[in-house]
């Protein structure tokens, strides 16, 4: 017979409650050491992984079994993998495609190519040395999405270009994660359905994967926007009459997009493939639906979470007397994969037109390994293909490079601006000077975010548009976001008092926010996010009485009309033209009766 009801659940004793123990440790521990970190103005990711490494089981021992914590890991990383697929501004990637898409093909291939002979060195056999190669050749999108989001790089060229080639080298992991049977074949590892040599069958399975993904992007791309679509207009409560609320419709998006994410992961395992893969393919197909700004801003405060739970459990594997035991193989191989990825992407950047000084600083932010670089490893050692040894080995290379690189970002400015100089790769010249995704982001008119679609916002929005102004519109109804998209009008669905929500939107490079929302205590608070994220940006906004717009003013806004006010001004406008035409009309009238 179980406890009676209402009881308190019992968690003295039993694994229940060791997890929540080492989960407490845990997130203590990167807390107390995050925070240590950023004091210094270091990255807090760095201080997670250290804070792992710390209380690991192979250092002070308060999480005894990092296997213990394995299942909340496996489920943040996949959240975590969702966040960055839905992260990822699509229309960003579309510009440059070409130039940036041929970077990184070009600087993914090239670094494998640099580092398989290098491992070769190091005593691995050739199957292995490729596993490693291709784990090591991804690069840490997370890291560079934090690192550009907390100096405001996501939209300069180095940023563009950084995060361009990132999305290829993540998607490239769809083939290289396709490629384990057939490596495990290569390396003499018995598989189940061919017997352990390299024939048809693992090329067969590889092949089945990448169709069934194939599949799931191209239903993906139609049935997840259309998914949400549908579930926004649920959580608004009326399906007939639209809400200017979008309280409900946000908290039914966000619980649907963590379940679509996990059932991507499901679907992804079942293929063969990654769950983690999976989980990114999804945020990346939602990342181009009008629902993707209000998601990243409510996925911010998790993301940041399940960063902390993911890099510390990453932490947890650092093995210190494996450190000191193979201290020397480490340690060279940290500083050749540094270099080499820097030098490599960075010259296939300058050689395929960027700048040098953007080549330079891309090829440095890119030189640490990744998230997919975990997975790629953890399935090279699942099928056979390295071993224990080798697999912690390339798991400490691969942290230290995370703890490291993060240190050379912001000085890599520097470097780059006094080490090379300003001339672009011959065979480029002719073309124009900015980099390759600068190039393809031609700029019509001024940028200008208007929030809050009502009479006013529309009103405002046709004549910005009649006056060659690009009009982003930020709006909570669901309704009035899929008529006006189907119209072809760049609308997308958001809360514009949500920092991550403004700057998925592009206030940080915006010339001017137009607040028209009815709700003036959102219009006050959503002026001083915009403010403190871009201060040279004109904010106008509307506030029903004089009061609220001493407020707003205050909270940063330029320009502030007061219904009142203009109503006043209006009304007395509107009313001595019609009394003067009346009295014009009663003139004659009068006239005739005095004759």
């Amino acid at each position: 017979m179980g406890p009676p009801l209402g009881a308190p659940p019992a968690l003295a004793s039993g694994e229940p409650a060791q997890l929540i123990i080492d989960l407490f440790v845990i997130l203590a521990s990167a807390a107390a050491v995050a925070a240590l970190f950023r004091r210094a103005n270091l990255q807090a990711i760095t201080g997670f992984v250290i804070a792992g490494a710390l209380v690991g089981p192979n250092a002070l021992g308060l999480v005894r079994q990092a296997q213990s914590v394995d299942q909340v890991s496996s489920l943040a990383t996949i959240l975590l993998m969702f966040g960055i697929g839905l992260q990822l501004d699509v229309q960003h990637v579309r510009r440059g495609a070409l130039a940036t898409g041929a970077i990184g093909v070009v600087s993914t291939a090239a670094v494998v190519l640099i580092l398989w002979p290098g491992a070769l060195l190091f005593g691995l056999a050739t199957p292995q040395a490729l596993a490693v190669a291709l784990a090591m050749a991804m690069s840490s999108t997370a890291v560079l999405l934090r690192f550009m989001l907390d100096r405001r790089e996501m939209n300069q060229q180095h940023g563009r270009l950084t995060l361009g080639v990132s999305v290829i080298q993540d998607l490239s992991s769809v083939g290289i994660l396709a490629l384990m049977p057939i490596l495990a074949a290569w390396s003499g590892v018995p598989a189940v359905r061919t017997g352990g040599s390299l024939g048809l069958g693992q090329v067969g399975d590889a092949l089945v994967a990448l169709a069934a993904l194939a599949l799931f992007i191209a239903g993906g791309r139609i049935a997840l926007p259309a998914l949400l679509r549908f579930v926004a207009r649920i959580g608004e409560g009326r399906l007939a009459r639209p809400s200017h609320a979008g309280g409900g419709a946000s908290e039914l998006i966000l619980v649907t997009s963590a379940a679509v994410a996990v059932g991507a992961a499901l679907a992804s395992a079942a293929m063969g493939l990654s769950p983690e893969l999976g989980a990114f393919v999804a945020g990346f197909l939602l990342a181009s639906c009008a629902y993707r700004h209000q998601l990243v801003g409510q996925f911010a405060p998790l993301r940041d979470l399940l960063l902390a739970v993911f890099f510390t459990a990453v932490g947890l594997r650092i093995d210190p007397s494996a450190l000191l035991r193979d201290w020397w193989v480490i340690a060279v191989a940290v500083v050749a994969i540094i270099a080499a990825k820097s030098a490599v992407i960075g010259l296939s950047a300058w050689a395929l037109g960027a700048a040098p000084r953007v080549a330079g600083v891309s090829g440095v932010y890119l030189a640490t390994a990744g998230e997919f670089s975990f997975v790629v490893l953890a399935a090279a050692a699942g099928a056979g293909v390295i071993g224990a040894q080798g697999y912690g080995n390339a798991i400490a290379v691969a942290i230290l490079t995370l703890i490291i690189v993060p240190l050379l970002m912001a000085p890599s400015h520097r470097w780059a601006a006094r080490a090379l100089g300003s001339a672009l790769a011959p065979w480029t010249r002719e073309q124009a000077t900015a980099g390759p995704a600068e190039r393809a982001d031609p700029v019509a008119g001024r940028r200008v975010i208007v929030a809050g679609f009502g009479p006013v916002g529309r009103h405002l929005a046709d004549r910005f548009r009649q006056m060659g102004m690009h009009v982003r519109v930020v709006d909570l109804n669901p309704r009035t976001v899929d008529r006006q998209s189907a119209l072809g009008r760049d609308v997308v669905f958001g809360d514009a008092t949500n920092r991550d929500v403004l700057m998925s939107a592009g206030i940080e490079h915006a010339d001017a926010l137009i607040l028209t929302i009815p709700d003036e205590d959102a219009m006050v608070r959503a002026c001083a996010v915009a403010r403190s994220l871009n201060p040279d940006a004109f904010i106008a906004a509307r506030a029903t009485y004089l009061s609220r717009a001493l407020e707003a003013r205050q909270a940063g806004a330029d320009e502030v009309t007061v219904e009142e006010v203009a109503t006043a001004e209006v009304m007395a406008r509107q009313v001595v033209d019609a009394l003067q035409r009346h009295a014009a009309e009663k003139r004659p009238a009068r006239a005739q009766d005095d004759a």
